[in-house]
């Protein structure tokens, strides 16, 4: 039996709301994702030498970690969710030491928010965001209007949608 599929957040519902939650499409869809957030995990630590050497620890711990948790096991919104936090992470670790940063603290934002609307549990994730921005540079208000803005612009954007086919 494939495993179930949660639907917790609005993009869920409205990408995923057609699949069978036991086809094999659910299933290998899950199974890429899990492979590529291995490898964007993998990307961001060698890039930025979070580490001393090369390895690809990084990714294999990801990979065992789904795989120990149930609700991960199976195309599930936290898993879609945790790739979009991982790649938010990507552009907030390409600010540090780089002087024009206005379009990776946006779209850092954007991919935060995107988390969010894929899992409400990952509401946090915006002050998450604030707070590894500010440990990697001194943060002046701009950049944090620019976070904040980058979160808002899905919310906003699905919000509208959701109102205009929905109605309500």
């Amino acid at each position: 039996k494939a495993p179930v599929f949660h639907k917790k957040g609005l993009l869920t519902e409205w990408v995923f709301g057609s699949i069978d939650e036991n086809g094999a499409f659910a299933i290998f869809l899950s199974i890429f994702l899990v492979y590529l957030q291995a490898l964007l995990l993998n990307r961001l630590v060698i890039r930025n030498r979070l580490t001393n050497e090369l390895t690809l620890f990084p990714g294999l711990f990801n990979i065992l970690l789904v795989s120990f948790f149930p609700e991960y096991n199976g195309l599930s919104a936290p898993l879609v969710a945790n790739t979009f936090v991982i790649m938010a992470f990507v552009y907030l670790m390409q600010t540090h030491k780089t002087a024009r940063i206005a379009s990776l603290i946006f779209t850092a934002g954007i991919w935060f928010s995107v988390a969010f609307l894929f899992y409400f549990g990952y509401a946090f994730l915006f002050l998450v965001g604030i707070l590894g921005l500010s440990m990697l540079r001194t943060v002046k208000s701009k950049q944090w209007v620019q976070f904040a803005l980058g979160y808002l612009t899905p919310v906003l954007i699905v919000g509208m949608l959701d109102y205009l086919f929905h109605g309500d």
